[in-house]
């Protein structure tokens, strides 16, 4: 589990520290070509494209060698290895991952608890910082104390409609999701930088929607800005009038001098940021490892309509309308259907853990060991996915606890893989060999795949403890 969960944050890192990159180096010609809005708006390619990397990574489909199908290729430990596993097996080895998922979680927790001071403290200071929009769920406005002392009713007008501006488009929300990400993100610098330069942008599209208002008040707008005290620091969950320094004000009354940009402008420049981004999120999903599926891509039945009638089955399982599926097997398709891609109805049905329908699909002679390549077959699924009872069902109905699928391995490769323990604990109980290793068919080759190399693989040190104990060395 904690291997699974350094590799998530591993990938979330790199796609996002990637279109960090691409955002901070636009953003600027971007607010040149079409205003500050569409430059504010481009930051949302960096959670897209950080989702789009989670996304189901493509497959793909070989043909599987002639003699692969009909006889699995066991690998066997050259001499050299045989003799030094046993001494591999007995010293202890390190697992640093526990203990960097211990030090990246201490930094998150400080970055909350930072937060929470930080929001504290401005807070406590609200009256002398102001004016600023605070809260997440509820937002509201705090004005400074001196608010009507320091600002003629005009420039009042115009900060308010800045901070009601801020409300409207959940700039707050933002914020907030923003400063989780970087607390999340701590030991990247990019995600600091970025932060930065989100709030720094923010502003000038807030003050563009009220400049859009109010276009004839932009020197009324800019006073009331050189009138507010530079805040020392930013406020953790909200809006600040005030900004963290000279420079970003400078940047603000900078833009007011520019002509709002046309609608036209703006409008390219929406479509502009809308091909970016969904072309980062494709490269970024693309960038994932393909599932190599190793198939013979034929599919059962003679007739088309019996295939079509196969089709139908496999549609109603895929969709989980079981009685659909009972009625289509009544009336006539083939319970030993295959379409490639899809598998067969028992491999579909012990993929989904429904142990009625495997019941069913057996007692209507659905074969238990039917391999389905790219798919394994019934108890391989089973044991992909952690579906304990489905298991025991199909190996008390004859299912082979080492049956091998050229490039989907064995149930206990899958389990192990997976870390499902107790399907492990119990495909070892029924006589499964902890020692049986495949030629496994990657993209640019083969390598040589084992219970205990895919259990260290993924970090399932339960699993590698359990293999171990019962005899693997490989």
């Amino acid at each position: 589990m904690s291997a699974d969960i350094l590799a998530i944050l591993a990938r979330a890192t790199l796609a996002a520290s990637a279109a960090i990159i691409v955002v901070l180096l636009l953003r600027r010609p971007l607010r040149a070509a079409f205003g500050a809005q569409i430059a504010y708006a481009f930051w949302l390619l960096v959670p897209i494209a950080t989702l789009a990397a989670f996304l189901p990574a493509r497959r793909i489909f070989v043909s599987a060698p002639a003699a692969a199908e009909s006889t699995p290729t066991i690998a066997t430990a050259p001499p050299t290895e045989q003799i030094s596993a046993p001494m591999a097996a007995a010293l202890p080895a390190f697992d640093a991952t526990p203990l960097i998922l211990f030090i990246w979680l201490t930094g998150a927790v400080c970055g909350v608890l930072l937060i929470w001071r930080g929001q504290h403290a401005f807070l406590r200071n609200a009256d002398a910082a102001g004016p600023a929009v605070v809260g997440v769920f509820r937002p509201r406005i705090v004005l400074p104390r001196d608010f009507d002392q320091r600002y003629t009713p005009a420039e009042r007008e115009l900060v308010l409609a800045h901070e009601r501006a801020h409300i409207e488009t959940l700039d707050a929300q933002i914020n907030a999701f923003a400063a989780l990400a970087r607390c999340l993100n701590w030991f990247n610098p990019l995600a600091h930088i970025a932060h930065a330069a989100l709030r720094v942008d923010q502003e000038l599209a807030c003050d563009a929607r009220v400049m859009a208002r109010h276009a004839n008040a932009k020197r009324t707008y800019a006073e009331a800005m050189l009138k507010t005290q530079l805040a020392a620091q930013t406020i953790p969950l909200g809006c600040q009038w005030p900004p963290v320094g000279a420079q970003p004000l400078k940047e603000r009354i900078a833009m007011l001098a520019r002509p709002r940009p046309t609608s036209i402008r703006i409008a390219l420049g929406a479509a502009a940021c809308a091909a970016l981004t969904l072309t980062a999120a494709t490269l970024a999903w693309a960038a994932q490892e393909p599932r190599v599926s190793h198939v013979t891509l034929r599919e059962t039945g003679g007739s088309a309509a019996e295939r079509a009638l196969g089709r139908q089955l496999i549609e109603a399982l895929n969709s989980g309308q079981m009685t659909e599926a009972r009625d289509l097997v009544t009336a006539g398709a083939d319970v030993n259907y295959y379409l490639p891609g899809d598998g067969t109805p028992l491999v579909i049905a012990a993929r989904f853990g429904s142990r009625d329908m495997v019941e069913f699909l057996l007692a209507q002679g659905a074969d238990v060991n039917q391999a389905a390549p790219g798919d394994g077959n019934p108890l391989i699924m089973a044991s992909a996915f952690g579906h304990l009872g489905v298991a025991q069902l199909l190996i008390e109905r004859g299912a082979q606890v080492d049956g091998v699928v050229h490039g989907d391995e064995t149930p206990l490769i899958n389990a192990a893989r997976m870390g499902h323990l107790e399907v492990a604990r119990y495909l070892i109980a029924q006589g499964a060999d902890v020692n049986l290793a495949v030629i496994a068919p990657t993209i640019d080759g083969s390598e040589r795949r084992s219970p205990l190399s895919e259990a260290r693989r993924r970090g399932h040190t339960e699993i590698v403890d359990l293999l171990r104990a019962h005899g693997a060395t490989s």
